[in-house]
């Protein structure tokens, strides 16, 4: 690990391990942020995720962001890395308290018990989110289910096929009543006089165009 080895460098040769880093880290942000990963992200600068990858022991940490983190909740880097973070006027007892309990690895049984549960209670949920509900990696929940990867992402996709069909159907029925009233009055049919008449505004997409294109050339029945 490579903060492990920087920090043994000056500390007499002592060796850290990832779980008591992972130790330490977790009750750190219990007590700068009460366990929110996003708001300890947010006051460090980090990426989304940052954090959350490093509990779960799938990526390092950079040596910088453990001293800033020390240095925002006053602790001592030493104690981080050894698992009982401490600082003046702290004692080691009342912080033990609100440690979380070691992490353990769910098994593919106990995965697919959550899973089960999460997806019947929200089926449009993306691969992503799903690993992050049931605490692993994408690449691990991958691995262990590679056909629901597959099939969350078909999901996906019909998903944004039907909600651009259900727009396109839209536009498509309020440009033929507006291009019939606009010719009662008079007036030009073409796209400004279409947003200002219903607030509809045709984006720069080729099928959209298409479509305005067509309504536009289409006879009056």
């Amino acid at each position: 690990m490579e903060v492990g080895k920087l920090i043994a460098s000056e500390s007499g040769g002592e060796e850290f391990t990832t779980e008591a880093l992972c130790r330490g880290l977790d009750a750190a942000i219990k007590l700068g942020w009460e366990g929110n990963l996003s708001a300890a992200e947010r006051a460090l600068r980090l990426n989304i995720g940052y954090l959350s990858g490093i509990l779960h022991s799938w990526q390092l940490m950079d040596v910088r962001v453990l001293f800033a983190l020390c240095s925002h909740v006053r602790l001592e880097p030493i104690s981080v890395l050894r698992g009982w973070p401490t600082s003046s006027g702290m004692t080691i007892e009342p912080l033990q308290l609100k440690l979380s309990c070691t992490r353990k690895s769910k098994t593919k049984s106990e995965l697919e018990r959550d899973l089960t549960n999460i997806l019947t209670s929200n089926p449009d949920i993306s691969f992503y989110a799903l690993a992050n509900e049931l605490g692993v990696t994408y690449l691990r929940l991958k691995s262990l289910f590679p056909e629901l990867a597959v099939e969350l992402r078909k999901r996906r996709e019909m998903r944004v096929r039907k909600r651009k069909w259900r727009r396109l159907l839209g536009i498509g029925r309020a440009l033929l009543v507006v291009k019939r009233q606009l010719a009662e009055e008079g007036r030009v049919f073409n796209k400004w006089n279409v947003h200002a008449r219903t607030g509809i505004l045709i984006r720069q997409d080729q099928v959209e165009e298409r479509l305005f294109q067509w309504v536009r050339q289409r006879q009056s029945s």
